[in-house]
């Protein structure tokens, strides 16, 4: 067994003694890696330093990019995590560049960790699929394990616990297949705390025991620490006090042990003996045997009568070759189809991120929208249909009362609704609860339209409440303004179209203001289609102030208020829009019933008339019952 000192001993003289440069920045790199692990950044660092510069002397570029890439992980431990991502992308840069597959590979998953460790999530689950891709052409199975367990750790951390179980048995069989017993007991841990965040502690004491045994078994202290802690929170919470405490006291010795230099040293010695072994019979053998004449030359005399053995077997690989061929190709078409999945898993997984933003957004948006208590506090008879075309919208509706002294003024006739009309009107009570209710359609949907109709609902809310405007067709011209000032700078049409109507119970008298829209009055079995200014509210073809409309109002008139979308929505046997003469006849067919019988026909007649086909527009409609 090598001790610390003894190899780093033997790798400082071999450094000295020899002129090759490409050996000398393999030696470099091995004492980089020796020192990382000893957690002696800086000089981890001169020697990774030291293996760059002689990498860069004889242009050895694979050389280059391992250097980058162990300066990139202690500038990392350093706390500079910009700098350490900007050199693994040189690193990866140069990579691509040689065609080094098993370097790729490494540099994706690396990347991938250091982006997750960035809460940039996205893109290191696309880094880790690269990586995988990769790996399983490559063959690098330990690779491949490790980054099946970081994409089952992103799963993790969104709680999609089915697709984090199985990337971590995934990942547990691949190392159970190579025997990598660290690994295996990582995986077994992490399946643990997967189980216990589940709160099935049942299956989580099974992998957790068996992370801990395998642990002691082959002595890896950091592991048993990890399996410890865990075993110990399990039995806390099934109650099993005396297994709780020893795991504690295990776990806290272990941990005091660790933090000491001498222990950590050791702990670290043994991890790297293993990567020791490994690293010194793949690239520094000729390097660490160099003053070992005896021996090289012996390795010479066993290579060359391989050479003689392998120049027999020639002819029987060349009729292998066309097998080969064929196995390749099928290969390399299985590999497309897991390409396929892997791409297909990318985008869902970002689809899924901005779907999750977009569901917050709603969220906002719905608690800004009308309570439906106001309106059971002020009609008994009411109902909303509000469909979305995705998942937010532009269409919203908006309610307040006001207290007020304030008598709305006469207006001339062509203001007036004269069926049944009021020309002139004297308030009976002065001090009168206004209602005040409004169904619009901002400009667009989705996300800009939520945006547009957030922004109007707080112009809406400013005009009432803190100018004390109470005048619907004032309302309108107050909000107008604040659009045009606002987003209309550029020249830009954005606004809404809608009606705003003002409910004075106490004197049975409805005012409203209408900017593109034709909303519904039933009043004594009577249809009265209430007339609109034709502009919208925000900058338009035609710069005037919107019209106050009265109209007399009594106990059982209902009022209909809809945005165009349901009138706009395209389905039938024919594919033709709906239209709004015959939702105003569907309106007026059902006003007898129940008002909320009468959602339920209205979603129904909907939903059958668009079938298979998409829902073009944001739909809302609010009927109301006096």
């Amino acid at each position: 067994m090598f001790s610390q000192n003894n190899v780093l001993d033997s790798l400082k003289l071999a450094l000295k003694k020899t002129a090759n440069k490409k050996s000398n920045s393999h030696t470099s790199l091995l004492i980089g890696e020796i020192y990382f692990n000893l957690n002696n950044l800086s000089d981890a660092q001169d020697y990774f330093n030291k293996s760059l510069v002689y990498s860069e002397q004889i242009n050895d570029k694979k050389g280059k990019a391992e250097a980058l890439n162990n300066i990139a992980i202690v500038h990392n431990k350093n706390g500079n995590l910009l700098k350490c991502i900007e050199l693994l992308e040189q690193s990866l840069k140069i990579k691509i560049e040689i065609n080094d597959s098993a370097g790729i590979g490494k540099a994706y998953n690396n990347l991938g960790f250091f982006y997750n460790i960035k809460r940039d999530t996205a893109k290191a689950f696309e880094y880790y699929i690269k990586a995988l891709k990769l790996q399983e052409g490559s063959g690098d199975i330990a690779g491949e394990a490790y980054t099946l367990m970081n994409i089952g750790n992103l799963y993790k951390n969104r709680k999609e616990y089915n697709k984090t179980e199985e990337y971590y048995l995934k990942s547990l069989n691949l190392r159970k297949q190579i025997k990598d017993k660290k690994g295996i007991t990582e995986s077994l841990a992490g399946l643990g705390q997967m189980a216990y965040d589940q709160k099935d502690f049942t299956k989580a004491i099974i992998f957790s025991e068996e992370s801990f045994k395998l642990s002691k078994e082959v002595g890896f202290p950091i592991n048993i620490k990890i399996s410890a802690e865990l075993l110990y929170k399990i039995y806390k919470q099934k109650g099993n006090v005396s297994a709780a405490l020893k795991m504690h006291e295990l776990y806290t010795q272990i941990k005091d042990s660790l933090n000491s230099e001498k222990n950590r040293k050791s702990s670290v010695q043994k991890q790297f003996q293993l990567a020791y072994e490994k690293k010194a019979a793949a690239d520094s053998v000729k390097t660490i045997e160099s003053n070992k004449t005896e021996q090289i030359k012996h390795q010479l005399a066993i290579s060359k009568q391989r050479s003689y053995t392998y120049g027999g077997i020639i002819g029987f690989i060349l009729m292998l070759v066309v097998a080969l061929i064929s196995f390749k190709a099928f290969k390399q078409k299985h590999k497309d189809n897991q390409l396929i999945s892997q791409q297909k898993q990318l985008v869902e997984f970002k689809q899924k991120e901005i779907i999750d933003s977009i569901n917050y957004a709603k969220k906002i948006q719905d608690a800004l929208l009308m309570h439906t208590d106001i309106l059971n506090n002020t009609f008994t008879e009411h109902f909303i249909l509000f469909k979305p075309k995705d998942i937010v919208s532009g269409d919203f509706y908006w309610a307040t009362n006001k207290v007020t002294s304030t008598t709305f003024p006469a207006q001339s006739s062509d203001s007036a609704i004269k069926q049944p009309g009021l020309l002139n009107f004297k308030p009976e009570v002065s001090n009168s609860e206004l209602f005040y209710l409004a169904v619009c359609d901002s400009t667009g949907h989705g996300v800009p339209g939520a945006f547009m109709s957030l922004l109007n609902i707080s112009f809406l809310n400013e005009a009432v409440n803190e100018k004390n405007i109470f005048e619907p067709d004032k309302i309108f011209d107050y909000v107008k303004q604040r659009l045009i000032k606002s987003v209309s700078k550029e020249g830009q049409q954005d606004g809404f179209d809608g009606i705003l109507l003002c409910i004075d119970a106490a004197n049975k008298l409805l005012t409203y203001a209408s900017a593109n829209n034709r909303s519904l009055l039933i009043q004594n079995k009577s249809v009265i289609a209430l007339p609109y200014n034709k502009m919208p509210v925000g900058k338009g073809d035609r710069n005037e102030n919107f019209k106050l409309f009265r109209v007399a109002i009594n106990k059982g008139d209902i009022i209909y208020m809809f945005s165009d979308g349901f009138a706009d929505q395209f389905g039938g046997p024919k594919g033709k829009k709906f239209k709004s003469k015959k939702l105003e006849e569907l309106l007026t067919t059902i006003n007898e019933l129940p008002m909320d019988s009468q959602s339920v026909i209205l979603n129904q007649k909907f939903e059958e008339w668009k079938g298979s086909l998409e829902q073009v527009d944001d739909v809302c409609i609010i009927g109301i019952k006096i």
